[in-house]
C-alpha cells in the first residue's frame, strides 16, 4: 500500500504539472501555478463516497488516461523526445529530494536517462498497481462483512437461547437435538472455521500489502491479490501462485519491500596478507562509486567479516554493505548489482587483490 500511496502522490504531481503548462501559459513560475492547482479542490485526493471505504480517488480513471498522460508530459519535458535527464524530470517537482524518488522509479535501465517507453510504461503500471489495490481493498471489505455477519449470527443465537429461557421454555431438548446434528457440523465446518480464524489472524498481523515484494519459502514473490481465504502472488516468471492464508500465518514471511533499510550485500574472500594501505586504498574508491552514483546510494557503507562461513588463515570471508536510496525493485537491484560488481573486480585488479568468489 505504501508502494502505492508513493506512486499516487507522484502520478498526481506530474497531473498537476501537465495542467498548469496547458492551461497557464503567461506566467514564467510553473511551480506555483502546479502548487495553486493542487490545492484547489479539483485535485482533492480523498472521495468519501466511495463504498463508504474513505479510499483516496485514483488519480487516474483508465489506461487510455494513463497513456496519454505520458505522451503529453513526456512531448513537454524533453527536448529531441526521446528520453529525459534528471534536470528536466525534476522540473516536474518542487522539491530535488522528491525528485530524485521519483527520478529512481522510472530510470529502470540505471542509465540516468529517462526513456520514452520507460516513462510510458512506468505511468500504466502505477494505474495498474492502482487496479489491483483497489480490488484488493474491496475483497477485504466484502471479507469485514462476512465476519460482522457471524458476529450478527452468534448475537442473534444467543439472544435467542435467552428468550427461551425468559418464557420458560425447555431448552434441554432443543440444544440435544441441536447436539445430534452438530457433529456433522464439525465435521464438515471446524476445518472451514479454522481457515476463517487463521485468515483474521494473517490480516491482523499484516505481513504485507498488494504490491509488496516478499520472500516466501525461500522465493522471492510480488504481492498481486489478497482475497478471503487466500493471497495470490506473482513468482518471477510472471506465473500466479496461490497460498491458503492458514497456510501463510505459520510460513515465515520476508517482507523486502517495508524493510527499514534498503541495502545490497556483496560477500567475497580477501587475502589474509593484505595490507592496510590497499584496505585504505580500496574503501577509498568504493566512497568514490558512491559519491558518482548519488541517484541510488547513500555515501556510507561498511566491510564486515561474514561471521556465518568465517575465515581461515589464507583468506577472509568479507561482505560490503551498500545502502541504497529507497526501494529498489529486481530489475534495478541486478542492474546495480551488475554495476558494482564490475567496478569492483577492477578497482581490484589495478590494486592487484586477488578475490576469490
Amino acid at each position: 500500500m505504501k508502494y502505492v500511496e508513493n506512486t499516487e502522490k507522484i502520478l498526481k504531481r506530474i497531473q498537476s504539472f501537465n495542467k498548469s503548462s496547458t492551461l497557464i501559459t503567461h506566467s514564467n513560475d510553473s511551480i506555483v501555478n502546479i502548487s495553486r492547482l493542487e490545492s484547489s479542490k479539483s485535485f482533492d485526493l480523498i472521495n468519501e463516497s466511495e463504498e463508504g471505504m474513505l479510499l483516496k480517488k485514483p488519480t487516474l480513471n483508465n489506461i487510455n488516461e494513463a497513456i496519454n498522460l505520458a505522451k503529453d508530459v513526456f512531448k513537454k519535458l524533453s527536448t529531441n523526445n526521446i528520453d529525459l535527464n534528471f534536470e528536466s524530470f525534476s522540473k516536474i517537482f518542487e522539491d530535488k529530494q522528491e525528485a530524485l524518488v521519483a527520478f529512481d522509479y522510472f530510470d529502470y535501465s540505471n542509465d540516468q536517462l529517462v526513456h520514452k517507453k520507460e516513462f510510458r510504461d512506468t505511468i500504466i503500471n502505477f494505474y495498474q498497481e492502482r487496479l489491483i489495490l483497489t480490488k484488493s481493498l474491496k475483497s477485504v471489505k466484502s471479507f469485514c462483512n462476512v465476519i460482522v455477519r457471524l458476529i450478527y449470527v452468534i448475537i442473534l443465537f444467543i439472544s435467542f437461547l435467552l428468550s427461551l429461557i425468559i418464557l420458560k421454555v425447555s431448552i434441554t431438548k432443543f440444544l440435544s437435538v441441536l447436539a445430534s446434528s452438530g457433529f456433522v457440523i464439525h465435521i464438515f465446518g471446524a476445518n472451514m472455521i479454522d481457515k476463517i480464524v487463521k485468515s483474521i489472524l494473517l490480516l491482523i498481523s499484516h505481513p504485507y500489502d498488494i504490491g509488496d515484494e516478499v520472500i516466501v519459502s525461500n522465493e522471492e514473490l510480488k504481492v498481486f491479490k489478497m482475497g478471503l481465504l487466500s493471497t495470490s502472488f506473482i513468482n518471477i516468471e510472471g506465473h500466479i501462485l496461490k497460498f491458503n492464508n492458514s497456510d501463510l500465518l505459520n510460513n515465515k514471511i520476508f517482507n523486502m519491500t517495508k524493510a527499514p533499510e534498503k541495502i545490497l550485500i556483496f560477500n567475497f574472500s580477501l587475502p589474509s596478507e593484505i595490507p592496510n594501505l590497499k584496505l585504505i586504498q580500496l574503501k577509498n574508491n568504493i566512497y568514490d562509486f558512491l559519491k558518482e552514483n548519488f541517484f541510488d546510494y547513500h555515501d556510507t557503507f561498511k566491510i564486515v567479516n561474514e561471521e556465518k562461513t568465517g575465515s581461515s588463515i589464507k583468506n577472509i570471508r568479507a561482505s560490503i554493505v551498500l545502502k541504497c536510496k529507497g526501494y529498489k525493485n529486481k530489475p534495478k537491484r541486478f542492474m546495480l548489482r551488475a554495476a558494482f560488481i564490475s567496478y569492483l573486480s577492477q578497482i581490484c585488479q589495478n590494486l592487484k587483490i586477488s578475490l576469490d568468489h
